[in-house]
């Protein structure tokens, strides 16, 4: 039974129409699945940090978070191989415009997040200070923390938005898909800290829009870049809470908002505020006009 279009099954993505095996892809086992890469992340992960300290030696903060993050992708990577017999690039890793929408999600990630900034700033008693130093070690710590905000955005996105959401759009329904990927990245992020309901409500939001912004550009580029981009500038460029957790690495300085937690996000950062709702609202309805308008220009012709 052939549901309505979603992004990776446009008629230029060959490698899916080829690759996929559609009575392999059933929502229930989807589900299953999804709660078994979670558990298979967390239990390997924590295998090799166990190792380390059995060794006597600590993995450093950054190599044992990135370990989850790379094992979300090898996790995902070898369910979609050899149970729904498809390639890695189905997932949304193709098209002629690679580049091109990566570094448009990259723009968009920093632009809507430095629009945030500067109005709760502009709102708020806050006081912010340059922490970079220029040496060896500072300008390696800032780099390192670069990949890991490269991989660990990529990893979110490939899980939920190229790996779940497909696989429930395409057997299902594609709004199915979008709702439940949404619903489940914001349950991910539940257990951090300084979770207040205007960060519930913004996670959500801002899951939709990373959604939609895949469905606008038809493949996963533009949506790993942006939620990279997003994620390393509050760290390392503003130097606030990433969805309430501490600052990693070098930063370029270190913000402190006083005020309406309602406008400053308080201890969960910018993504506890309404500046950033209102942001992200306003972002994803232009999404959804611009896409509207590409389909029925497409439909003209």
């Amino acid at each position: 039974m052939t549901k309505s279009i979603l992004w990776p099954f446009s008629k230029e993505n060959k490698l899916y129409s080829k690759s996929l095996n559609m009575e392999r892809i059933h929502g229930g086992i989807t589900f299953l699945a999804l709660l078994g890469i979670l558990f298979a992340t967390l239990i390997t992960s924590a295998f090799f940090i166990m190792t380390f300290k059995g060794l006597g030696h600590e993995l450093p903060d950054l190599i044992a978070n990135l370990l989850q993050f790379v094992f979300f992708i090898v996790f995902v990577w070898l369910y979609a191989k050899y149970v729904e017999k498809r390639s890695f690039a189905s997932l949304g890793f193709f098209g002629r415009r690679k580049l091109r929408d990566y570094t448009k999600g990259v723009i968009i990630g920093l632009l809507l997040l430095s629009v945030s900034f500067v109005i709760v700033a502009s709102s708020s008693k806050t006081n912010i200070v340059y922490s970079f130093n220029f040496n060896i070690y500072s300008v390696l710590s800032f780099f390192s923390v670069l990949g890991f905000f490269l991989i660990q955005g990529a990893s979110e996105e490939i899980f939920m938005r190229g790996w779940f959401m497909q696989s429930i759009a395409i057997r299902h329904w594609p709004w199915l898909g979008i709702v439940l990927s949404t619903l489940i990245f914001t349950l991910l992020h539940a257990a951090n800290p300084n979770l207040n309901t205007v960060a519930v409500v913004n996670l959500f939001l801002i899951g939709l829009f990373l959604a939609v912004l895949a469905l606008y550009d038809e493949n996963l580029w533009g949506a790993c870049g942006f939620h990279s981009a997003w994620n390393f500038t509050m760290n390392s460029i503003y130097g606030v809470q990433v969805s309430g957790t501490k600052l990693t690495g070098e930063t370029i300085m270190q913000t402190h908002f006083e005020g309406n937690e309602l406008i400053t996000g308080g201890g969960f950062g910018l993504e506890g505020s309404l500046v950033v709702t209102a942001i992200i609202v306003i972002a994803t309805i232009l999404l959804i006009l611009l896409r509207t308008k590409r389909l029925n220009y497409g439909n003209k012709n």
